[in-house]
């Protein structure tokens, strides 16, 4: 597979799949945040960023994406930042720094970073029952097997769903339109993501809703992180977005981040677009983010990728220095979804190996992870399909939110993303038979030097990022 078809199938998968909400800086940012620092300060190849500006141009002169801004940090200083295409193709309107996008899923890291504040205030342990601060799902059935006229068969629950689960996506719960089951179904008639309800009506809707499986027995795409939200709220005393600003959002600077856009922003918004026949792309009508939710979701609002680092810089420092280390580690837990296998490891078992892909979906799950050794983070935001997709990384993951001492790579030896843009040069080749899934695979604390591929080599040379 060449270069620039992996660099498209990485930015149409994760078009497809990213959905939530970005870490954001306010237009008002000093110049000091603004600050473009020649690549070789950092380490980083500008030959290698001119490709990365190279490819995206392409997908936008090809009609592929609206428009796309790109940023490249390493050790806190931007060393790339570019915009490419037009934020509105009807008007013409060039895509800008501070265009605010919808951003959808990348509220769930927002909304952990929220829940584990009260965690270090003592206010919870992870291996509470939710029911003790949620009363409502106490005694919740799982559904066993299909039942007739559309509802499952049910059983008690083995033991009773802990915060520990509702944070790693093991609590049994669904989405409603990522999978297909009764349970989902009923998702979908109950409407539990209402944006014109409140958290606690959907805490109420999911109450009446057996269980898609038993709480920890597999890692399954969900509303909880929703729920999370809602256990924020009864914990704060206050509604989400409220408890949102007060800690991160305010203290970080983040003033284009929330829920909806205000009227004098919607100048600097971009059009959503979705691809029709032909392959072209056409602008979604929706304007339901111009007006004030009821619902504050954990899977839905805007921002821009001006300084979307600076909340994962934030986030990076706060974990280095938190004195409490289970504080510390479980932020960074999250048991790894095996996807197609839903196995769980823990994050330092150098023995664990996943999939990254589902082999029977051919597609890849997008992550973020924080806290990289190397310290590099990048960030990607298009236009496309309806989406917006903001790439966050650090050194040792693009697309897996996985420990340090884990290492993404290709089918054909190193990283996706080396053989895709050549961002790195030093993940060891892919342990296992040719032409096998792409694989997370721990790196041994004593690795021969491997012998590159042609393929390998040649994304060396061309690799942004110097030893």
């Amino acid at each position: 597979m060449t270069r620039h078809m992996l660099i498209k199938t990485l930015v149409r998968q994760a078009a497809f799949l990213a959905v939530g909400l970005a870490l954001s800086i306010g237009s008002h940012a000093g110049q000091r945040d603004l600050a473009i620092v020649d690549p070789a300060e950092v380490g980083m190849s500008a030959d290698g960023l001119a490709e990365l500006s190279a490819a995206m141009q392409g997908f936008v002169d090809r009609g592929e994406l609206a428009g796309v801004v790109t940023l490249v940090a390493r050790h806190g200083k931007i060393a790339h930042f570019e915009t490419f295409g037009k934020q509105d193709l009807e008007s013409g309107v060039p895509m800008a720094k501070d265009t605010i996008f919808r951003i959808y899923s990348m509220t769930k890291p927002v909304a952990g970073v929220a829940l584990m504040t009260f965690y270090e205030e003592g206010r919870f342990k992870l291996d509470d029952p939710v029911a003790k601060y949620v009363p409502e799902f106490a005694d919740l059935k799982v559904a066993k097997a299909p039942g007739p006229e559309g509802q499952p068969i049910v059983e008690d629950a083995n033991h009773a769903m802990t915060i520990r689960e509702l944070v790693s996506h093991t609590a049994g719960l669904t989405y409603g339109f990522f999978s297909r089951s009764q349970v989902d179904a009923l998702y979908v008639q109950a409407n539990v993501l209402d944006r014109n309800s409140t958290l606690k009506d959907m805490i109420v809707k999911l109450a009446d809703i057996p269980l898609r499986q038993q709480p920890g027995s597999a890692w399954h795409y969900s509303v909880a992180v929703d729920v999370q939200g809602y256990l924020v709220e009864v914990l704060a005393g206050k509604p989400f977005d409220e408890v949102l600003k007060e800690r991160i959002f305010d203290p970080l600077g983040m003033n284009d981040t929330g829920f909806w856009i205000a009227p004098e922003d919607e100048p600097r918004t971009a059009t959503m677009y979705q691809q029709r026949g032909g392959g072209t792309l056409a602008p979604n009508p929706s304007r339901e983010y111009f007006t004030k939710p009821a619902f504050f979701s954990g899977g839905g609002g805007l921002g821009h990728g001006l300084h979307a680092l600076r909340g994962d810089d934030a986030e990076r420092r706060r974990t280095r220095r938190r004195a409490d280390p289970e504080a510390r580690d479980r932020q960074a837990h999250a048991h790894q979804p095996a996807t197609g296998r839903h196995r769980l490891h823990q994050p330092h078992d150098r023995q664990s190996r996943q999939y990254l892909r589902d082999r029977r979906r051919h597609r890849r799950r997008a992550r973020r992870r924080v806290g990289p050794p190397a310290g590099q983070g990048r960030v990607l935001v298009v236009r496309r399909r309806g989406h917006l997709v903001r790439r966050q990384s650090g050194a040792g993951s693009h697309r897996g939110r996985i420990d340090p001492e884990v290492r993404r790579t290709g089918p054909e030896g190193g990283s996706l993303h080396q053989q895709a843009v050549g961002l790195r040069s030093d993940y060891r080749p892919l342990v296992g038979r040719p032409n096998a899934p792409v694989w997370a695979c721990p790196r041994p604390s004593a690795t021969p030097t491997p012998v590159p591929s042609p393929r390998t080599a040649a994304a060396a040379r061309s690799s942004p990022l110097k030893s």
